[in-house]
Formats: C-alpha cells, sequence, structure tokens
C-alpha cells in the first residue's frame, strides 16, 4: 500500500483531517516499522542512512557533509565526541538537530489540523515504551559511565574495544584527536528519534509533504546522530539484543544488549543491572545492601520471591482454595524494598503464591505479587487481585 493510494497526493496547504480505516491501516504499517527497527540487529545500510542526512542538511540549508563518522556503540561515540571536543573540534552545527525539529514542528502545524495530529500522538504514545525504552536505557548506561569518578585509564583499560574503536575514528577526523581527559561532557547528550519525527514519518507517508524536508526521518536508519561543522556521526545497530515479551532489554543468563565492539549492557525486563547479578546471582543480604530499588527489584526476581523471603517469617499463612494443595503466604515488605532515593513506595505487603501449572522439571514455581497492606488474610488479599469477592474465591475449592 502507498501514499498515494491511501491518500493521494496532498498537495502543500490542504490539510489533513479525516483520520479513515485506509489511513489507519497504513499508519499500522509504520508502527510495525518503527517497532521493527527498536528490535533489530541487523547493521544499517550506511548508503541510505548518508543520502537521508544529506537530505536534511541540503533542505535546512547547510552544505552537506563531507564525512561520515561511524561507531559501533553509543558508548564509542560519546568518547570519541568527547576527544574531538578536546581537540578543538566546531560542533556548532549541532543547532541542526534543533533546526530540524524546529521545522518539524512548524510543519506538523500546517499539515495536518489539531485533531489529527492528536490521533497520532495516541499512537505514538502506544508505541513509544517499546521504540524507545531500551533506548533511554542505553543512553543512561553511557551517561552513568561517562560520569564516573575514575581515571581515564580505568575506563580504557575496562572497554578496551570502545575505547580504541573511539580513538581510531576520531583520529580519522582530526589529527589532534587524543585520549579524553575529562569524560564528563553532558552537553553532546543523546538526539533520539521521537514523537515529533514520527509523526512526521507519517504525514510523509500519508502524502502530506513537510515544507524543505521531504522524507525527514533517519527513523529505520540510525538511532543516535551527532552533528559538527562538516561531519555526521552515527551509531550502529548492535550484534546482539535480547528482548522479554514485551520488547523490553532481557537475558537472565548473559548481556541483553551487545555491541559490535565489545561494549555490552545487562538487563532485567528492562531495568540496567550491574553484570554479575546476573553471572553470579546475589543472596538476601546483597540485595538488601543495593541502594538502587529498581535493581533490588530485579534482583530478588531473578533469585525468587520464595528464596528471598525465606529469612523472613509470613504474617499469615492459608491454603489456596484456588490452587488445592498449596499454600498462600502473607509477608510484609522488608523496609530497604519501600523506599528509593526520589520517592516512597505505597505501602504493600507480598503475597507469596504457587504457579498452578507445574513447570517441565516437574516443580511449581513461587512467585510474589504485590498487594495492600491492609490485608490480614492471604485468601482476601489474592480474592483482591483476582477482583473478586472473598467469599467466592474461598468457594472455588468446592468446585474443584
Amino acid at each position: 500500500m502507498t501514499p498515494a493510494a491511501v491518500a493521494g497526493a496532498v498537495p502543500w496547504g490542504l490539510r489533513l483531517q479525516a483520520f479513515n480505516q485506509e489511513r489507519a491501516a497504513l499508519v499500522d504499517q509504520i508502527d510495525t516499522r518503527w517497532i521493527a527497527g527498536a528490535q533489530t540487529v541487523v547493521p544499517l545500510d550506511r548508503d541510505i542512512v548518508h543520502e537521508r542526512a544529506c537530505r536534511i542538511y541540503t533542505a535546512l540549508g547547510q552544505k552537506a557533509p563531507k564525512k561520515f563518522l561511524w561507531f559501533d556503540s553509543p558508548l564509542a561515540a560519546q568518547l570519541a565526541l568527547i576527544s574531538l571536543a578536546e581537540a578543538g573540534a566546531n560542533f556548532g552545527s549541532g543547532s541542526i538537530n534543533c533546526r530540524f525539529h524546529g521545522q518539524i514542528h512548524v510543519g506538523l502545524i500546517s499539515a495536518a489540523h489539531r485533531q489529527f495530529i492528536e490521533q497520532l500522538q495516541r499512537r505514538w504514545r502506544r508505541i513509544r515504551g517499546v521504540v524507545e525504552n531500551n533506548a533511554r536505557m542505553i543512553e543512561q548506561a553511557v551517561v552513568d559511565i561517562a560520569n564516573r569518578e575514575v581515571p581515564c585509564t580505568q575506563i580504557a583499560d575496562e572497554f578496551a574495544g570502545p575505547w580504541n574503536h573511539a580513538l581510531q575514528t576520531a583520529a580519522s577526523y582530526s589529527a589532534r584527536a587524543r585520549a579524553p581527559q575529562d569524560l564528563f561532557a553532558p552537553e553532546f547528550g543523546f538526539p533520539r528519534q521521537g514523537g515529533y519525527v514520527y509523526l512526521a514519518d507519517v504525514l510523509t507517508e500519508l502524502g502530506a509533504a513537510l515544507p524543505g524536508l521531504g522524507a525527514p526521518s533517519l527513523t529505520g536508519s540510525a538511532n543516535w546522530w551527532w552533528t559538527l561543522d562538516d561531519a555526521v556521526s552515527f551509531v550502529d545497530r548492535p550484534a546482539q539484543l535480547h528482548l522479554d515479551n514485551n520488547g523490553a532489554a532481557h537475558n537472565p543468563d548473559g548481556p541483553a544488549v551487545v555491541y559490535r565492539d565489545g561494549f555490552r549492557i545487562y538487563a532485567w525486563h528492562g531495568t540496567q543491572v550491574p553484570a554479575d547479578l546476573i553471572e553470579n546471582g546475589w543472596e538476601t543480604e546483597q540485595i538488601l545492601h543495593e541502594p538502587n530499588v529498581e535493581i533490588r527489584r530485579a534482583a530478588v526476581e531473578r533469585l525468587g520471591w520464595d528464596v528471598f523471603l525465606a529469612p523472613f517469617e509470613p504474617r499469615a499463612s492459608a491454603a489456596d482454595p484456588g490452587n488445592p494443595g498449596q499454600m498462600l503466604d502473607l509477608y510484609e515488605l522488608p523496609p530497604q524494598l519501600r523506599f528509593s532515593n526520589w520517592r516512597v513506595v505505597p505501602q504493600r505487603q507480598i503475597l507469596l503464591c504457587t504457579n498452578g501449572s507445574v513447570e517441565r522439571d516437574g516443580t511449581r514455581r513461587r512467585y510474589g505479587l504485590l498487594v495492600s497492606a491492609d490485608h490480614i488474610d492471604p485468601v482476601a488479599a489474592a480474592a483482591e487481585l483476582y477482583g473478586i469477592p472473598v467469599d467466592v474465591y474461598r468457594n472455588l475449592e468446592v468446585r474443584t
């Protein structure tokens, strides 16, 4: 299905209004493409990326970049850009990113009515988590490394692949580039593709040409890109990307994200975690001393709620009417799991349940669920989770 078949070539000045069934079907295809682009490990087609970047530069009144710098990981890109900044490289044309998004904003207002844009924004919110959450996690991993208060030599030893790759690529652009002396450089950031670009991508596919940009999106081509005066840099896709059923980076047995220069990130259902949590596992005592609440929760899930709660006494226990022969155990949430650095987690308890189905090894997995702190009866807590009256849940035992 082509834009012409769906909407026709929408001439400039004719604003899109109707979000009809045919257009919705095309947007479904675009959503699928965006999600696939965020989850694939197929290397980027560099010719396509170069062509699109040149088109953007030209549309914004800039000369096409003379050089394209390619990096195998966002860490290598960040290190190289810091090196180039210390060598005196001019990042003045970084305003291209601002002008790019500003031009899209102006084009959106002219290309479609507000109600049409609002419908597309709702579509974007549906896929945003899948498209952006892993990128945000990867970005934070790089920022955490760059903000470490450790000697650069330690970073060079720990991340030798990205470090060497960064210096080689930086030197290919500027002979003055040397090993970074200071890794803290927040002004570079990570200009990800986002909602504005999604909207522009959809409207362009629907035939509403945006003035001066044509098909503006680098989506499906590059996750991150930076601009110098006469060059533009890109990060290639990872070599490995392990995902859970919700599309979040996750690997219980090793790194969830691996780049071609060796940079790797460990993750548990979208939460970045230390490597030794995955490689070696943590015991209850180590989990309770972890300051980050999200990492603590990931560590508990990996260990298993039944193992984690073994040192504690349940507040109450009862037979599970909905799972004959199994028990429901109600635990107070340990204080260390209630707080984070920026918010108080609402008071909760843990209801330890047993899976109704048998695992391949013949065992039944036990899992913990958060329930209200008001409960003193495990059966009432389980009934609330199912959304049924407690008397109905108790009578399930009779039916079985």
